[in-house]
């Protein structure tokens, strides 16, 4: 009887040893945040238990390196030696904000895995303005209405706007969806600020730009789908809106009577439904 309890005894210490031995904090990993939109995304992270289970996942997160908040993951625990991918559904974010976060997952003993900081930034809020220009000054123009140039997505200008500006357009505002220019006159312009590779070109008035809106050659995702062109129009020169897949309407002036000539690949890879 005594050799049982002895044994016994020594079995459970020889346990308590081995567990002690055996017994890691969990690895955590970081990864891309995706389904950035402007009050929410999707955080992502991989755990691994080693030894012993993990009792809670989280993801720490804030707006600095001291987070501030925690959000329990998906899955929230994980057994034994397995590794699992996790996520976390952030809501109520503030647009236009970077956040810091990582993964923290805690094991049965208390011991903490940190994954390294990350970070995202949503996009800023959606604008609507209408704004009165001068030749080269669109983007001064958007500013001093209080608008920022990467949130406007629907555009009244009225006043003159020249090649500087298209390029402008084209460049900074990649969430411009609807524009309005109708009441716009388009000054002549020479120099390479221009939409075409900064080349030093003759931009001639009161035509539509060459590459004005060229997503193809210059690898840019134009994200215009409505544009109303001005009433003095005369030209659509060309590619200026090449590859602009996304759009899908055109307004010309119908009682414009110097609107003559659209040239060859203006609407190259366009399906438009209204022109």
């Amino acid at each position: 009887m005594k050799k049982v309890i002895l044994l016994c005894l020594w079995l459970g210490v020889y346990t308590g040893i081995v567990n002690a031995i055996t017994s890691f904090p969990p690895s955590a990993t970081t990864n891309a945040a995706t389904n950035i939109n402007i009050n929410d995304a999707t955080l992502n992270g991989k755990v691994q238990a080693n030894t012993p289970s993990v009792s809670a996942i989280y993801f720490d997160y804030g707006i600095s390196t001291s987070y501030g908040a925690s959000i329990l993951a998906t899955p929230s625990t994980l057994l034994g030696n397995n590794t699992s991918n996790i996520t976390a559904i952030l809501s109520g974010l503030k647009s236009n904000t970077t956040y810091n976060y990582r993964v923290r997952a805690i094991n049965n003993f208390g011991e903490i895995g940190y994954g390294s900081n990350m970070t995202f930034k949503t996009p800023a809020a959606p604008t609507t303005l209408s704004v009165t220009s001068t030749a080269g000054g669109l983007s001064a123009a958007i500013v001093a209405a209080g608008g920022e140039l990467s949130s406007v997505t629907n555009l009244t200008v009225t006043g003159t706007i020249d090649a500087t500006d298209f390029k402008a357009m084209r460049d900074n505002m990649p969430q411009l969806a609807v524009l309005d220019i109708s009441e716009v006159n388009i000054a002549y312009y020479k120099g390479a600020g221009g939409p075409n590779i900064d080349m030093d070109m003759t931009y001639e008035a009161n035509q539509i730009p060459g590459w004005a809106f060229s997503s193809w050659f210059f690898n840019k995702e134009i994200q215009l789908k409505t544009i109303i062109l001005p009433k003095t129009v005369t030209r659509i020169n060309t590619a200026a809106f090449e590859y602009c897949s996304k759009l899908t309407s055109i307004s010309i002036y119908v009682a414009n009577p110097y609107f003559s000539t659209i040239d060859t690949d203006a609407f190259r890879q366009v399906s438009l439904s209204t022109l």
